[in-house]
């Protein structure tokens, strides 16, 4: 889950704020992505030549949970 404009429309709906706050609660981070989150991984994967063939998970620990 990244905090989009989609995530901002959701919201507007009492079912939307309960999902998202869900989320962030399931996150061991305790915060839902950003679009700069996924953005400085992608900067990361294309400026560094020592990384090829990488999956990167940005998903703020929820894969691991």
């Amino acid at each position: 889950m990244t905090d989009t404009d989609t995530y901002a429309r959701m919201d507007a709906t009492k079912k939307g704020r309960l999902y998202r706050n869900a989320r962030r609660e399931e996150s061991p981070l305790g915060r839902i992505a950003t679009p700069d989150d996924i953005a400085d991984s992608v900067i990361y994967l294309i400026t560094n030549c020592n990384v090829a063939g990488q999956v990167i998970v940005n998903d703020a620990g929820l894969g691991g949970v």
